[in-house]
């Protein structure tokens, strides 16, 4: 089964491009948030299986293993590639879509989770499913990771937005990397201290604060960003430089995704070590 999932997602690499998900500060935020919202016992636990990744991998926090998996990409696991999104297909001309891959940052969430909380895994594997997820959550609550418009233009798709050059602007050249970007909060010059970053996360709280009855599924997760990414991201067309009222909207809907993204990650994280 794991053979045929690793032929499955390098076909699907045919038809994709690179697309980062938040950049490392939006993760490690995601994570923090996520931090913040962990029992005591879960952190313990989830401490003992991040570790176990120590002799493979350098030795890193919870925190700062958040970005992680996109490091991956430079180390040839490219069968990982299709859990950062899912290519929830639109049109505005007509134009014929293509449904999105079987592999995804839903089923990658649901077969993780299993992973994580299935006694008989190994801690290594519990500790690669664990990064998986503290990725994969935050990136399926980017708006231009569930989502990629058909159009005369892109007939293949426009990969997320990563085809869709944008004018001349402080963020990004494209409309996936905007929003990776946060429309430019997550923009930081030198690299985020834990304490900037704890400072960051918890003023998102305070304005976004977790809700015992938010969504815990990520089918729906992936609705949401869908729905954001076509009503709001894409009134930008191909060439337009982004406007202030466009970036005011857009900082507000990032600050609010990466709450919700912390907020899920916790309660899932919670879920699934009791559980185990």
């Amino acid at each position: 089964m794991l053979f045929f999932r690793m032929i499955a997602c390098l076909s699907a690499l045919c038809f994709t491009a690179t697309a980062f998900g938040w950049n490392a500060v939006g993760h490690r935020l995601v994570a923090q948030i996520a931090y913040d919202h962990l029992t005591p016992q879960t952190k313990l636990t989830l401490e003992k299986y991040n570790h176990a990744l120590d002799k493979t991998f350098s030795s890193t926090t919870l925190i700062n293993a958040a970005p992680w998996l996109d490091g991956l990409r430079y180390m040839n696991e490219l069968w990982l590639q299709p859990m950062h999104y899912i290519n929830m297909p639109f049109t505005r001309d007509g134009s014929e879509i293509i449904p999105p891959s079987p592999i995804n940052a839903i089923t990658a969430i649901h077969d993780n989770s299993k992973t994580l909380s299935d006694p008989h895994s190994s801690l290594y594997n519990r500790g690669f499913s664990l990064r998986i997820l503290i990725h994969v959550v935050g990136d399926l609550h980017q708006p231009m990771h569930a989502v990629t418009e058909y159009s005369a233009r892109f007939p293949q798709g426009d990969l997320g937005g990563n085809r869709l050059r944008l004018g001349k602007n402080s963020v990004a050249e494209n409309l996936h990397r905007y929003w990776d970007n946060g429309a430019g909060i997550l923009l930081i010059k030198k690299r985020y201290k834990i304490k900037l970053l704890q400072q960051k996360a918890k003023r998102i709280e305070v304005k976004w604060p977790c809700e015992d009855s938010v969504s815990m599924e990520p089918e729906q997760w992936a609705q949401e960003s869908h729905q954001l990414a076509v009503s709001t991201a894409y009134q930008l067309t191909y060439g337009q430089k982004p406007s202030q009222a466009y970036q005011k909207e857009a900082r507000l809907i990032v600050e609010q995704r990466l709450a919700l993204a912390g907020c899920r990650l916790a309660t899932l994280l919670n879920q699934l070590v009791d559980h185990s």
